[in-house]
């Protein structure tokens, strides 16, 4: 799947998972032109996390990347993810995070998105996101019982670990010729949200040999975007 990089924000609508559902990409413009550029390897993507007001991070033992990916060698990772932005990748190599954003929208995106989807509500998004990758990896009857492979985090953590009003985690073990890269065979998933400001997903892969030393890195994943006050 090709995009124009930098101009535009992949957002994913599954209004329903039933077994006549397909999961929709929509693009949509984010015209946030006016906002200073923060986080200068980022590109565009600075521009949105500055008007969801998210701040992030750079770990200690982590670099920067900026670059994109599609996943086009591996269509189910495509199919799941389609493009992200490559955010940090460990100085180990071992544990790679991309970054998607779900933007915030006002009144009047709302009521564009309604012409095209007339139950959209921006809320649901995180939430219809996470059950479209667990669809993907699992099938439809895993999607339709999606809390099952979550980990939720609670309204005080949530709060308390990225000021935000909720956030969820899922853990994905690929088999091998779905591995990214070959050696990525482990993936974490972290979504979080703060109403009328959007959602941030980090998308961790990781190797075998990360997992073993699998929360040193996710103390660190944890800190790299919050939201501001």
């Amino acid at each position: 799947m090709k995009m124009k990089i930098g101009e535009l924000v992949i957002v994913f609508l599954l209004c329903t998972i039933s077994t006549a559902a397909q999961p929709k990409v929509i693009l949509i413009d984010m015209d946030v032109d006016t906002i200073s550029l923060k986080y200068k390897f980022m590109g565009s993507v600075s521009k949105d996390l500055t008007s969801m007001n998210v701040d992030y991070k750079k770990p200690v033992g982590f670099k920067e990347l900026g670059t994109y990916e599609c996943f086009e060698e591996t269509p189910k990772l495509e199919e799941a993810f389609s493009c992200l932005l490559s955010l940090i990748q460990a100085d180990d190599n071992q544990f790679k995070v991309f970054l998607s954003r779900i933007p915030k929208y006002n009144k009047e995106k709302i009521l564009d998105m309604r012409k095209l989807v007339p139950d959209f509500d921006p809320d649901e998004i995180p939430v219809n996101h996470m059950k479209h990758i667990i669809k993907v990896f699992y099938g439809k009857e895993k999607a339709n019982n999606w809390q099952q492979f979550v980990t939720f985090y609670s309204s005080k953590e949530a709060h308390k670990k990225f000021n935000a009003d909720s956030a969820m985690r899922l853990s994905i073990s690929l088999p091998p010729q779905d591995a990214y890269q070959s050696v990525f065979k482990n993936i974490e998933v972290l979504i979080f949200q703060k109403k009328a400001c959007g959602a941030i997903c980090l998308i961790c892969f990781y190797t075998d040999i990360a997992l073993n030393h699998f929360d040193s890195y996710w103390k660190k994943i944890e800190k790299v975007c919050v939201y501001g006050d």
